[in-house]
């Protein structure tokens, strides 16, 4: 079942005393933009994005933003702040997807098993790259977050 974030429009100025009142009511200020749309400040649930965030495909997670009054969109995580000393999430930057144009996204490189070498030589494994770009349409993306 597709992530469903739930994001409430802001209003009035969007400062930094905006959003310090954003995060000690409880959430956390974004900006949802992309696909041709103008730009919408949101405020939207830290332990939703979190759980995208930790999930397995992370960032690279597709989802639905829901915005009252207006349509539900497509978005994936761009761009995340944290507070070094807390640990928690102070902006978020969402990106509204076209299901219809290629997408680019980092894809993080995942070894498993260990190589026989390693086993049975004592040879060392050198891992020369952590992550890898990958283009491709976001349906693609959609269907292998289904099956993984």
């Amino acid at each position: 079942m597709p992530e469903v974030v739930v994001a409430k429009a802001r209003e009035g100025k969007f400062n930094k005393n905006a959003a310090r009142r954003v995060r000690v009511a409880g959430k956390i200020p974004a900006v949802i933009y992309g696909s041709g749309h103008d730009p919408v400040a949101v405020e939207v649930d830290p332990k939703q994005i979190s759980r995208i965030l930790f999930s397995e495909t992370g960032h690279n997670t597709i989802f639905d933003v829901e915005i009252p009054g207006k349509d539900t969109s497509k978005a994936m995580i761009v761009d995340w702040q944290r507070e070094p000393i807390k640990d928690q999430l102070i902006h978020i930057d969402l990106k509204r997807i076209a299901l219809d144009k290629a997408l680019r996204v980092r894809v993080r490189v995942k070894l498993l098993g260990i190589p026989v070498g390693v086993k049975n030589q004592a040879a060392f494994l050198t891992r020369y790259c952590a992550k890898l770009k990958s283009s491709a349409f976001p349906r693609i993306f959609l269907l292998t977050s289904i099956w993984t």
